[in-house]
């Protein structure tokens, strides 16, 4: 059996994605969803629901009163900020493991793919009208495969680094050389086999060659260039992986910024992650 197979098998150890967060998600998208239905769907999952009255009452939602009920959730929070809440609480079981293989801790990871959403939420407002949804739940879910393939390269890590020190190779590239498979590409089966969007799976897949990409997608590059804006600031640890990023300035190009736009992209990360603290800390 070769890596690549032993490594596909190994989607099986992963606990399957809610269907409770699918549903409310695909409700939350029709214009005539209903609150009372939504309400009904988040309820039939505890650990969501308990998950959800948790963080909705941190400090990032801001809520004037305390909420003690999915009901009251609903009703106080807009469309934006319960999509986000729901994947949110829906991911963290995930990353509660270390992912040795990349040293990173689960926290460390969690922080990372968090303020990578969150990222991938502000650049697409400043890129089309796409739903910004779309844009974080991409960025929650880009190292997914980190999670499944760190065992593989924690045993293969000595020839990985050679050939991304020695050889010039990406570690994503030395990753794929070595065992068969890369993480990008493995996140996008595990993001297909829980069956999400064509287009989410698509930009997991390309989060590091986003060139791949049809070029009518924007958003495979809105997750690249957010991933590496959250490496360049520093929010959650770019592990043995390090800073390996080729093509960025093109991304920059194709969305018109500038030096100066990152800037204010990074304060407008620094806020949200402040705001986020009670989330990352539940990791």
């Amino acid at each position: 059996m070769t890596d690549a197979t032993r490594i596909i098998q190994k989607i099986d150890s992963l606990p399957p994605f809610p269907q409770v967060a699918q549903k409310v998600v695909i409700l939350l998208n029709d214009p005539e969803y209903s609150s009372n239905e939504v309400v009904r769907v988040i309820e039939l999952d505890p650990s969501i629901t308990a998950e959800i009255l948790r963080m909705c009452n941190s400090a990032y939602f801001g809520l004037s009163r305390r909420v003690g009920s999915v009901k009251q959730a609903v009703s106080m929070l807009g469309k934006k900020k319960l999509i986000q809440l729901v994947m949110a609480s829906s991911c963290l079981r995930y990353f509660k493991k270390d992912s040795e293989g990349y040293d990173l801790e689960g926290k460390e990871l969690w922080r990372h793919s968090l303020a990578c959403a969150l990222t991938s939420q502000i650049l697409q407002q400043r890129v089309d009208e796409r739903p910004e949804h779309d844009a974080f739940t991409a960025g929650l879910l880009h190292d997914m495969g980190k999670l499944v393939l760190s065992e593989f390269v924690r045993a293969e890590i000595e020839t990985i680094l050679r050939l991304a020190n020695d050889e010039n190779y990406s570690f994503l590239e030395a990753e794929k050389k070595v065992l068969g498979m890369d993480h990008a590409e493995l996140g996008a089966r595990i993001a297909e086999r829980w069956n999400f969007p064509d287009g989410i799976c698509m930009a997991i897949r390309y989060h590091h060659t986003p060139q791949q990409a049809p070029p009518a997608d924007s958003l495979t590059p809105v997750t690249y260039l957010a991933n590496v804006i959250c490496l360049l600031a520093g929010q959650g640890g770019s592990g043995v992986d390090g800073l390996r990023y080729r093509g960025y300035s093109e991304i920059m190009n194709r969305f018109g910024l500038r030096v100066r736009d990152l800037h204010s992209i990074f304060i407008l990360l620094e806020e949200e992650m402040k705001k986020s603290e009670e989330m990352i800390k539940a990791a």
